[in-house]
């Protein structure tokens, strides 16, 4: 039975997907419409209700890999594909958040230029070149990175405040030019500050 659950997953969410093309029941009012005019009609309201559902179809039933079908490539913010695939269902997305996504039926309408939101912002998903994408999903369980950040130097760790960078103006590198009389600039910006001040 087990070989079997990826597939009735799938089926299941086409089944909704074709159930929210042919629903005749209008989830959304008048003002939603006047609304999805404001933003040029680039969405349905009803389509986002439906998308909506179906988001919450695919939590309901733990289905990562249906959720990531939304996801094109990786998301703004949120746990990692790779992550998120190779754990079960509950070990990324806690029971409290399972229950925010499903407390409320989803909107009609979007928050702003922010998309459409489902558990008071811990999924949100927006239609994007003709295709409804989730971005983020918010407050799952982080993923625990055990590379150190940072270059490895004489067995230490050199982290990113230590390398120098510009500032907008430009302005810290012509000082420090100026101070150490550096006529190459270029030079200096690819081997080091630190190397050519010793010499």
């Amino acid at each position: 039975m087990n070989r079997f659950k990826p597939y009735l997953s799938l089926c299941l969410t086409i089944m909704a997907i074709m159930c929210s093309q042919y629903t005749t029941a209008d989830s959304c009012t008048a003002e939603d419409t006047r609304y999805a005019k404001v933003w040029d009609n680039y969405y349905s309201p009803q389509e986002a209700y439906n998308v909506g559902k179906i988001l919450q179809l695919l939590v309901a039933n733990k289905d990562t890999r249906g959720l990531y079908q939304y996801v094109d490539g990786e998301l703004e913010n949120g746990p990692r594909r790779s992550y998120a695939l190779s754990k079960p269902f509950d070990d990324v997305f806690p029971k409290q958040w399972v229950e925010s996504i499903l407390s409320n039926e989803p909107n009609c309408s979007p928050v702003g230029w922010r998309g459409f939101l489902l558990g008071n912002g811990n999924i949100w998903f927006n239609k994007r070149n003709g295709e409804w994408k989730i971005r983020a999903i918010n407050s799952a369980s982080k993923e625990t990175i055990t590379t150190p950040s940072g270059w490895s130097v004489n067995h230490q760790i050199l982290p990113p405040a230590c390398f120098s960078y510009p500032w907008i103006s430009g302005d810290n590198f012509e000082e420090y030019a100026d101070r150490f009389h550096i006529k190459d600039i270029t030079r200096w910006l690819i081997m080091g500050f630190w190397e050519l001040t010793q010499k």
